[in-house]
């Protein structure tokens, strides 16, 4: 019996250790934010319960505003984007779509290598979208796109 409460309070630090949030593989920092009234940047773990990788987030709303992040630990990164309107058609429900940059008015570039560059602008037609998001995908492009960051984007409509 000993023996096993021993083998318990050894594991028990160890199995704890795994449940603290982890550090994002490329880090960034906020350089420019022409809305801070309106637009911000959190950096936290997605999960429920407060463990896994951090990602960023950034919360806006349908005014015109631009952003600016830079990645602190990596000269040379590439990054894609995905898109989404969320609306609720006629019919009743919600509806989630992929969208382009004119629907969306989120223009996503990368600038310096390491720059990435939110543009803000008026929607192109909302018809009933209330909220638009996207993902940014940013990745290492030295280290053959091993470390990676994930940068979400809320825009809902105000009223």
């Amino acid at each position: 019996m000993n023996i096993f409460k021993t083998l318990v309070w050894l594991l028990l630090p160890l199995s704890l250790c795994g449940c603290e949030d982890e550090e994002a593989p490329l880090l960034f920092d906020t350089i420019e934010n022409t809305s801070p009234d309106v637009t911000s940047v959190q950096y936290y773990a997605p999960s429920a319960y407060g463990n896994g990788e951090k990602e960023y987030y950034v919360v806006t709303d349908f005014s015109e505003s631009g952003l600016k992040l830079e990645c602190s630990n990596c000269d040379n990164i590439e990054i894609s984007c995905e898109l989404r309107k969320f609306y609720s058609p006629e019919s009743g429900g919600t509806t989630t779509t992929a969208a382009t940059a004119e629907e969306t008015g989120i223009y996503v570039s990368l600038t310096d290598g390491n720059i990435i560059a939110i543009r803000f602008a008026e929607p192109g037609a909302v018809n009933g979208a209330g909220s638009y998001f996207g993902t940014i995908y940013a990745r290492d492009k030295a280290g053959g796109g091993d470390r990676r960051t994930i940068i979400n984007i809320a825009r809902h409509l105000q009223e």
